[in-house]
């Protein structure tokens, strides 16, 4: 027969034997992700955190920069030149190669350099085409055996390539007393020329620049054919502000340059101010762009 009090101790025992059961180690997992598979966190049959290889430290170890020293912008057959920042004595010949990318085109070698002995290194490239050229440098750390060869590459640098386009060859917004002709003035001929031609009178022309050009220039003067005594007045407008080319007679030429930066429009003027018959011309007219205009 049992009493009241061993009956009690008899329940407590039970219940504290299920409890230590519940608090056991087991092999249970964590709450899963849709969509993933469970994850064990404690117990048999848990993976140990994976460890970064050798290799992988090393890699992140080595790093290459490049900074660009040339201009921004640049016309297209020009230099650009670049230094940056190397490990020593890590690649193969201790060197870092140029890689040079016209547009969305594919990545070519232009040119190497040997790291110096403070872990620099300084390189040049040909700029091409028009539009962005991009810009990085890579070392390659050379096979050993435990580990394959591989590139370190630089961060990419990008600039505009610019090329000159003649107002010959673009179509004209408005225009009067205006042309695209073949001329000559001093003696000097220009195939790719725009000006006036009509006589004892005013001519002008005008183009869109697209905020995409960096400079204008021209061999300014007046066609040989023109009469002895005639003067003409050559002016430039950029979105309406006037810049005075000067006047000019039969028999001279001038070389004039504009900033074009942040500018739309062009206008061209040539202005009679004189009476003898006289034809204006911009010899050779043409812009500086990163891109036809």
């Amino acid at each position: 027969m049992t009493t009241p009090s061993s009956s009690r101790a008899a329940r407590f025992a039970a219940f504290s034997l299920g409890v230590a059961l519940v608090a056991a180690p087991s092999a249970t997992a964590a709450p899963a992700v849709p969509g993933s598979a469970p994850v064990l966190t404690h117990g048999v049959g848990l993976t140990p955190p994976v460890t970064p290889t050798a290799t992988a430290t090393a890699r992140a170890k080595l790093k290459v920069t490049i900074k660009r020293t040339s201009g921004y912008r640049l016309q297209t057959g020009t230099r650009s030149t670049f230094t940056g920042t190397a490990p020593r004595k890590t690649f193969k010949g201790n060197k870092v190669t140029l890689q040079r990318k016209v547009g969305n085109g594919a990545w070519v070698n232009v040119a190497s350099a040997k790291v110096s002995s403070k872990g620099t290194y300084s390189v040049s490239g040909i700029t091409t085409g028009v539009g962005v050229n991009s810009w990085r440098t890579f070392g390659v750390v050379p096979k050993t055996k435990k580990k394959k060869a591989y590139n370190v590459v630089s961060p990419v640098q990008a600039m505009w390539s610019l090329q000159w386009f003649y107002l010959y060859d673009l179509g004209r917004v408005n225009s009067y007393g205006w042309s695209h002709a073949s001329t000559s003035i001093a003696g000097r001929a220009f195939s790719r020329s725009v000006g006036s031609y009509y006589d004892r009178r005013s001519g002008w022309g005008e183009y869109n620049l697209g905020y995409k050009c960096d400079e204008f220039r021209a061999e300014i003067g007046l066609r040989d054919d023109s009469e002895t005594g005639a003067v003409r007045r050559f002016v430039a407008s950029l979105d309406g502000a006037e810049t005075s080319l000067g006047d000019k007679g039969l028999g001279s030429v001038t070389s004039v340059r504009i900033d074009t930066r942040t500018r739309f429009r062009l206008r061209l003027d040539v202005v009679d101010v004189s009476n003898p018959d006289g034809w204006g011309y911009y010899g050779n007219a043409r812009i500086l762009c990163q891109s036809k205009p």
